[in-house]
């Protein structure tokens, strides 16, 4: 089971980027915290491009949404609530 962080940063160009971290703990009891990726977003940071953005990142390692992965900490950005309703209802 992995579950997930994610943010947008804005950089200096502006671009914006969306970066994933992945958290699990494996047998041992050993917690292990790694960055996914650190994706581009070209155009504006809607909750379409939010949820296929991380969709994407996921089907790129193999994740599967209801199977191998758990909950997904975001901060209290607006477009946070509507990005995990889309993602949800896989509506990207």
């Amino acid at each position: 089971m992995v579950s997930f962080t994610t943010d947008v940063w804005i950089a200096p160009t502006p671009m914006p980027f969306l970066g994933i971290t992945a958290h699990f703990i494996n047998s041992n009891w050993n917690l292990y915290c790694k960055t996914f990726d650190f994706k581009p977003l070209p155009g504006s940071h809607s909750r379409e491009m939010l949820a296929q953005a991380f969709q994407d990142i996921l089907n790129f390692y193999g994740i599967v949404v209801g199977k191998n992965h758990g909950g997904i900490t975001l901060d209290n950005a607006s477009n946070n609530n509507k990005f995990i309703e889309v993602y949800d209802k896989n509506e990207f």
